[in-house]
């Protein structure tokens, strides 16, 4: 008796094992390699804090706008202060003011003038202060940088008062080492 129906021809068996030796070498490379493409992380550090400081700058922050808002009324723009010490103080530090007595030269009252009427952490703070004025096409205002240093590298909160928002900053490293900042 014959069987009818199609004839099924096997491959040769050099064939075949060839066939299952690319099929094992391709699933022993794929076990081997991760089963996720490499991507590149970026670790973003964690956001620096200082409370203790910001306990100092947030209860004078009223005051200094006070003592701002009379001052435009006096002279149609802002008081801007250079930096009330000459280099960057610890974050644990107490250090009294330096520079009180300097001013821009477009001004007639230094720094210490405001510093004495607003109290500034009793004359003793661990950062130092700075303020810049603008007067952009929304308007004017002021910008206070506060800097303090942590282990070495000098940290900035921006804060600004006025139409320009974006100038605002939560504290982040300085972009210029301590002691450099000073010349700014």
């Amino acid at each position: 008796m014959e069987m009818e129906g199609p004839v099924v021809k096997r491959p040769p068996l050099p064939s075949m094992l060839l066939f299952v030796l690319v099929g094992l070498a391709t699933l022993l490379i794929a076990l081997a390699s991760p089963t996720a493409p490499v991507v590149a992380q970026v670790v973003t550090p964690a956001p620096v804090a200082f409370p203790l400081i910001d306990v100092v700058v947030d209860s004078h922050l009223p005051r200094i706008a006070t003592y701002q808002s009379a001052y435009l009324l006096g002279h149609g723009r802002y008081f801007q202060g250079l930096w009330s010490h000459a280099t960057t103080p610890d974050e644990g530090s107490s250090n009294p003011p330096d520079q009180l007595a300097s001013r821009p030269t477009d001004q007639l009252e230094d720094f210490g003038a405001m510093w004495s009427q607003v109290a500034v952490g009793q004359g003793r703070i661990p950062m130092r202060v700075r303020i810049d004025v603008y007067n952009g096409p929304s308007g004017q205002g002021y910008v206070m940088t506060f800097e303090t240093a942590r282990a070495g590298v000098a940290y900035q909160r921006v804060v600004n008062v006025g139409p320009e928002s974006w100038r605002n900053a939560n504290w982040i490293a300085s972009p210029v080492a301590g002691g450099e900042a000073a010349t700014r």
